[in-house]
């Protein structure tokens, strides 16, 4: 056990987890099966994997490189992913997070890409992509109940080819995913689906 009940720590370079199933870590509020801090130009690479079983998948302090996610699956009891700290980029393409998303308005960006964004049964009803900074969502699926927010304003949210509860994403429709409590947020950002602004 690390740092706040984790089970495994990557501070190195250009780590590589590949088809590995990591289970367990911490139920404390940070509490983590899998922390990864890095320093920029660093590539950490997670690949055909599960991450399962604290109350967080991912958390990250210092997210200064670029962390990429494929093909993998996080499913915590609450947060998939959070980053707390960093200037770096979140890649995560063909992969399934259940549960809640989040990351810092220091990093530079995050890009998901064919990727399902489920509701999870035991996740406090924290099922929520709430981001601080720019946001590219391609080819995704939303599920049912699953809901996004906007942790700060002034940076963009773009959704290409996406669908929600089982319909194609629209400008209109967008609305339904949205929280209404982030509203003030939301409307302080550029969101375009397809292209088309989103007039909130």
């Amino acid at each position: 056990k690390v740092d706040d009940n984790g089970a495994i720590k990557i501070t190195g370079s250009n780590a590589v987890l590949d088809n590995v199933k990591l289970i367990g870590g911490g139920q404390n509020t940070y509490g983590h099966t899998l922390r990864v801090d890095m320093k920029a130009g660093s590539v950490t690479t997670i690949r055909n994997s599960t991450i399962s079983g604290a109350f967080r998948s991912i958390q990250s302090f210092a997210l200064n490189g670029t962390l990429l996610i494929e093909n993998s699956t996080l499913a915590p009891q609450c947060y998939c992913l959070n980053v707390d700290g960093g200037t770096g980029k979140l890649v995560v393409n063909n992969s399934k997070l259940m549960g809640w998303t989040s990351y810092t308005s220091s990093m530079e960006s995050a890009t998901f890409t064919d990727c399902v964004f489920e509701v999870n049964l035991g996740s406090y009803g924290y099922n929520y992509l709430r981001p601080y900074t720019d946001t590219a969502l391609k080819n995704c699926t939303l599920g049912k109940g699953f809901m996004m927010g906007a942790g700060g304003t002034g940076f963009k949210i773009s959704f290409d080819n996406c669908t929600y509860n089982g319909a194609t994403l629209t400008a209109t429709n967008v609305h339904d995913l949205f929280d209404s409590d982030d509203l003030n947020n939301l409307k302080g950002c550029i969101i375009t689906v397809d292209g088309v602004n989103v007039v909130l």
